[in-house]
């Protein structure tokens, strides 16, 4: 007998993994957005705006132990894009293969989630 576990936490998001962990699929996301508001008797002449800067959807699943692959797109700023999409094998510990679109190892600012910054606007340099 084969048993399915599902979990759904604030961290890792919904997650459904069978009885040894051969075959794991997670859905998780997040949304940020950007309120701009005037106060003062102009008012009429500065409009207030709501701005959707992030809103990610992101899947991950493993298969056979060895292949793990992510799919995240944006559909923020009224356009949708992709953000990651690759598939990585890990055949020893020493020798994976990865394939797909994902993030250059340029710099630690470009590397950390949206989740991770302190300000919802990132550097100039980046």
């Amino acid at each position: 007998a084969t048993a399915v576990t599902v979990t759904a936490n604030a961290k890792d998001g919904f997650s459904i993994k069978d009885a040894d962990g051969a075959f794991v699929l997670k859905l998780g996301g997040y949304v940020q957005g950007d309120l701009r508001a005037f106060i003062g008797d102009d008012v009429a002449k500065l409009p207030t705006q709501f701005l959707v800067r992030r809103a990610r959807i992101d899947t991950r699943a493993t298969a056979f132990k060895i292949i793990d692959f992510r799919l995240m797109t944006d559909f923020g700023s009224g356009t949708a894009t992709v953000q990651d999409a690759y598939a990585e094998a890990r055949f020893l510990p020493e020798l994976k293969l990865l394939a797909g679109k994902t993030k250059a190892p340029v710099g630690l600012e470009r590397l950390q989630s949206g989740t991770a910054l302190l300000f919802v606007e990132r550097g100039l340099p980046t």
